[in-house]
């Protein structure tokens, strides 16, 4: 990961940005924040384990990266609709109740595993 300008983010490899320290990438926050009315106080309590600070660096790079970040989410959501409209397909769903159920395995009491 290499450090960015702006203080708690930190930019993956494949250019995802993150908070620093930790596995939250700011789309997940900046989803969040939109989801609570832009409201940063439900951010912390949502991310209790994460500063102030860090909260209001994500909200300032997405600020800074708006068009990018506002980009990548609208090919989520699309990608997530595009997703459920071919799980709700009737050939789709039809398919999926003709496969047989594998069967789960089962821990046995001596701490092996049975197949039933």
């Amino acid at each position: 990961m290499t450090a960015t300008a702006y203080a708690h983010i930190d930019m993956r490899a494949d250019g995802v940005p993150l908070i620093a320290g930790t596995r939250t990438k700011v789309i997940l926050l900046v989803l969040d924040w939109h989801e609570a009315g832009e409201d940063v106080a439900a951010i912390q309590q949502a991310y209790p384990d994460l500063s102030l600070g860090q909260i209001y660096s994500a909200l300032a790079y997405y600020h800074h990266h708006k068009e990018a970040v506002d980009t990548e989410i609208v090919r989520r959501r699309r990608r997530a609709e595009s997703l459920r409209e071919r799980l709700e397909d009737p050939s789709f769903v039809a398919r999926r109740a003709a496969l047989t159920p594998v069967p789960s395995p089962v821990v046995t009491g001596e701490g092996g595993t049975d197949y039933p």
